[in-house]
C-alpha cells in the first residue's frame, strides 16, 4: 500500500488540504520551527485572502484591524465598522471608545470624533450629532427667536451672579416652565436656577436681583420668597402686616397705636429732660455736670456713625448685624414702630414720608414738653419756656442728630447694584433706581428734606460762627443763650470748631453716596476724614475741657482702627464681603482662577510672622470656636485634642509659606523642624532608657 502510495503521488495529493492552505477564520503564520502554519485569528484581526509567499497559492491571513474598525471575537472574517459616537485611532482594536465629552461622531468606521463648537459641550459621552453639543455648565441657551431676529449664531450666554446653569440649560425651556406653567423633565432637559440669595422676575428670569437678606430668597424658581414675603427681592411683606425679627410676615396684632403713642410720650420726656439740661445756667453748673452733658451729646454722635458704616458696600457679619440693628433706632427707623400697621401701606415713599416727618414732630414734643414743665409753679423758672431757650435746645438737638437728620435726608439717593447691572434704593430693594416712579417720588421728597434739614442747619451755624464776635457784642445774653449748642462746647479762641464738626459729620454721611458700589473708596475716604480730624483735633485741642478732647482723639483713632479693619472685610463665601467684587465687570459670573504661587507666596509670607502665633494660639484655647465647631471637630478627630490639632495646621501653614517663598521662610520652618526632631530625639532616648532594648538605635 506504501509503494502504492509512493508511486501515484500525483493522483492522490489534490485529495489533500496543505498546510499553508488556510481556511476561514484561520491565518497563516510561521510557527517555532520556521514553518508555515494555519491559526485561529485571535481578537482584533480578521481572516481575509491573500497569497502564499512560496507556491503563490491562494490562503488566508490574520489582518490586523484597521482605524475606525475592530473586532472582539475570535475566528473573524471581517472587522467591524464602529458605531457612531464610538472611535478607534490606532490599528488592532477588540473595542471602539466612545467620544468623550465634549466631542461627537455622526459617522461609522470613524477613527476621531469632532469637537463641539467653542463654549459647547455634550452632556454624555458619545454623542452622535452636532445637536448634541449644548451649553457648557455656567452659561445656557438664549431664545431662537432673538438670535434669528438678530441674524447671529448668539451662541452661549454666560449666567451672570446668582443662576446656577447646568449644562445644556435653555432659556426657551425655563420661560416654558415659568411662563406658560408646562411640566419639564428636568433630568432630560436642565434649565437654570436661582441660588439663594437672589431673585429673579417670572417675566424676566435671567435677569438677577440681590437680595437684602438671604434667608428672605430661598432661590430655586424665579418669584421665590419666604417667609410671606413680596414684591422685587422679597423686601416687603402684604398689607396689613409687618416683618418680625426672624424674617417673616406677621399681620398687624391691633396695639400698633398704642404702642406709638407710648413712644411718642417717653420721647416727650427725655426731650423735656434734655431741655432742661442744655439750658440750665452755666453759673449753676459744675465742670463735671456740663462735661457729662456733653460727653453724652458726643457718646450719641459717636453711636451714630455706626449708620454711615452700615450703608458701606459690605456684607456685614456678627456681631456687626446687631450693631447696626440696635443704632437704626436712633436713626429714626420707623419699622420699630411697625409704620405700616400704622399707616396701612409699605410703599416706602409712605415710610419715608412718616420718617422726615419726625423732625418737626421732636420739636412739636421738645416745645410741648417746655410748655407743661412751665405749668408746674416749681418748675417754670427751669423750664426753659422761652424763644432763646427752645432754639438752643433744637439746635444741641440736631447736632447730636445730625448724622442721622443727613442720612435720612439723603436716602434716596443711595442705591446698591444687582448682578443684571440695575440698581435698587439701598433702604428698600424693591424700588428700581432711577426707573420706578416710587424712586422719583422719594427723590423729590429727598431734595426737599436737604433744603429743609441739613444745609439751613449747616447754614445757620456757617452764619453764626462768622458773625459770632459781632453779633456777641451786638445782641449780648440773647445770642449767646441762642448758640450755647453751638459754641459752648468749645474754648473761646476755638468757636469755630463746632461748625466744622458738624460739617465733618455732613461728609461723612456724603460718603455712601457719592462712592456708591465703590467699597474701598468708601473706606479711605472715611479713613481720611477721620484722620484729618484728629490731626487738626489733637493740634487744636478745641473742646472745653481736657476730657472732651481726650474723648474725641480717643473715639476718633477707634474709627480709625475700625475702618482698617473693615478695609480687611474684602472676601467671604458669598462672592464678598466687599459686594463691589461681584458686580463689576458687567454682572457676569465668571470661572474663578486658581491664584498664580507667586500671589500665594506674598500672601502667606506677609502674614507669617504676626498672624500664625496669636491666631494658632486662639485654635489651642478654642477661642476660635462655638459649641456646635467643636463638637463637630469632636466627631471627626475622636482623642485629638485643640493643641495637637493646632501644632499640626501650624506646621502645614508654614511648609506652605516655605514652598511658595523659601527664603523668606526658610528659618521659621527650619527652625520647626529641629524642634520637632529633638522632640523625637528626646522620647527615643526616654524609650531605650526604660526598655534597655538594643534595636531601638534612632528617633
Amino acid at each position: 500500500a506504501c509503494h502504492f502510495l509512493q508511486t501515484r503521488q500525483d493522483w492522490w495529493q489534490g485529495w489533500v488540504t496543505p498546510n499553508t492552505n488556510c481556511q476561514e477564520g484561520r491565518g497563516l503564520f510561521v510557527n517555532d520551527r520556521g514553518d508555515y502554519e494555519c491559526q485561529w485569528c485571535p481578537r482584533a484581526t480578521a481572516s481575509l485572502e491573500g497569497t502564499e509567499p512560496e507556491s503563490g497559492a491562494t490562503t488566508r491571513y490574520c489582518v490586523e484591524c484597521a482605524l475606525g474598525h475592530y473586532q472582539d471575537n475570535t475566528q473573524s472574517t471581517e472587522c467591524l465598522k464602529c458605531a457612531a459616537g464610538r472611535y478607534t485611532d490606532t490599528n488592532a482594536s477588540q473595542v471602539c471608545t466612545d467620544c468623550r465629552q465634549g466631542t461627537y461622531q455622526p459617522n461609522e468606521g470613524s477613527s476621531m470624533c469632532i469637537e463641539c463648537p467653542v463654549g459647547r459641550s455634550t452632556r454624555v459621552r458619545g454623542a452622535t450629532m452636532l445637536q448634541d453639543c449644548v451649553c457648557e455648565e455656567g452659561t445656557y441657551e438664549p431664545l431662537t427667536s432673538v438670535c434669528e431676529s438678530s441674524g447671529d449664531d448668539c451662541g452661549c450666554t454666560v449666567c451672570m451672579e446668582g443662576l446656577d446653569c447646568k449644562i445644556g440649560s435653555r432659556l426657551e425651556t425655563w420661560l416654558q416652565k415659568v411662563q406658560e406653567g408646562l411640566e419639564i423633565d428636568e433630568d432630560e432637559h436642565p434649565i437654570p436656577q436661582v441660588q439663594r440669595g437672589y431673585y429673579s422676575l417670572p417675566s424676566q428670569p435671567e435677569s438677577i436681583f440681590r437680595c437684602a437678606e438671604e434667608e428672605a430668597c430661598p432661590g430655586g424658581d424665579p418669584g421665590t420668597c419666604s417667609g410671606g414675603r413680596l414684591f422685587l427681592t422679597c423686601s416687603r411683606c402684604p398689607s396689613r402686616s409687618f416683618l418680625t425679627q426672624d424674617g417673616h410676615c406677621k399681620e398687624c396684632e391691633g396695639w400698633e397705636l398704642e404702642l406709638a403713642l407710648v413712644c411718642a410720650v417717653f420721647a416727650t420726656i427725655c426731650l423735656t429732660l434734655g431741655h432742661v439740661a442744655v439750658n440750665w445756667p452755666t453759673s449753676l453748673s459744675s465742670q463735671w455736670t456740663m462735661t457729662s452733658v456733653f460727653l453724652a451729646g458726643m457718646g450719641v454722635t459717636t453711636c451714630l456713625t455706626f449708620n454711615i458704616y452700615a450703608d458701606l458696600d459690605f456684607e456685614a457679619i456678627e456681631p456687626l448685624i446687631d450693631l447696626f440693628q440696635f443704632v437704626k433706632i436712633m436713626a429714626f427707623d420707623v419699622e420699630v414702630l411697625r409704620a405700616a400697621c400704622l399707616t396701612g401701606s409699605d410703599r416706602q415713599v409712605v415710610k419715608y414720608s412718616t420718617k422726615l416727618c419726625v423732625v418737626p414732630a421732636s420739636f412739636l414734643a421738645l416745645s410741648l414738653g417746655a410748655l407743661l414743665l412751665s405749668a408746674i409753679p416749681k418748675c417754670r423758672t427751669r423750664a426753659g419756656c422761652t424763644c432763646a431757650a427752645l432754639q438752643n435746645s433744637m439746635g444741641m438737638l440736631f447736632t447730636i442728630f445730625f448724622i442721622s437728620v443727613s442720612l435720612m435726608s439723603l436716602e434716596a439717593f443711595r442705591c446698591d447694584s444687582h448682578p443684571n447691572g440695575k440698581t435698587s434704593l439701598t433702604s428698600d430693594l424693591s424700588v428700581l433706581c432711577w426707573e420706578s416712579p416710587d424712586h422719583g417720588q422719594l427723590v423729590l421728597l429727598s431734595v426737599l428734606a436737604i433744603l429743609a434739614y441739613p444745609l439751613p442747619f449747616l447754614t445757620c451755624t456757617a452764619v453764626m460762627t462768622y458773625n459770632y464776635s459781632s453779633w456777641t457784642r451786638r445782641f449780648g445774653s440773647s445770642f449767646v443763650l441762642r448758640s450755647r449748642f453751638l459754641f459752648n462746647r468749645m474754648g473761646p479762641e476755638n468757636t469755630a470748631f463746632a461748625f466744622w464738626h458738624n460739617v465733618r459729620n455732613f461728609a461723612m454721611t456724603l460718603v455712601p453716596v457719592v462712592a456708591t458700589n465703590e467699597y474701598s473708596l468708601q473706606v479711605n475716604l472715611l479713613m481720611a476724614i477721620f484722620l484729618v480730624w484728629l490731626l487738626v483735633q489733637m493740634h487744636a485741642n478745641p473742646w472745653r475741657f481736657v476730657v472732651l478732647n481726650r474723648f474725641d482723639a480717643f473715639t476718633s483713632a477707634i474709627q480709625i482702627l475700625m475702618l482698617n479693619n473693615f478695609a480687611t472685610l474684602s472676601f467671604n463665601d458669598r462672592g464678598s464681603v466687599d459686594k463691589t467684587l461681584d458686580r463689576r465687570g458687567g454682572g457676569e459670573r465668571r470661572p474663578q482662577q486658581s491664584a498664580s504661587p507667586s500671589c500665594g507666596g506674598q500672601l502667606l509670607i506677609q502674614s507669617v510672622r504676626p498672624f500664625h502665633r496669636g491666631f494658632f494660639d486662639n485654635i489651642r484655647f478654642g477661642f476660635v470656636f462655638d459649641k456646635q465647631q467643636l463638637d463637630i471637630i469632636s466627631s471627626y478627630l475622636p482623642r485629638i485634642s485643640l493643641d495637637a490639632v493646632a501644632n499640626a495646621l501650624e506646621l502645614l501653614y508654614k511648609i506652605l509659606a516655605w514652598r511658595f517663598s523659601p527664603e523668606e521662610s526658610e528659618p521659621l520652618v527650619l527652625t520647626e523642624f529641629n524642634r520637632i526632631r529633638q522632640r523625637a530625639e528626646a522620647e527615643s532616648s526616654k524609650k531605650v532608657s526604660v526598655s534597655r532594648s538594643p534595636s531601638v538605635v534612632g528617633p
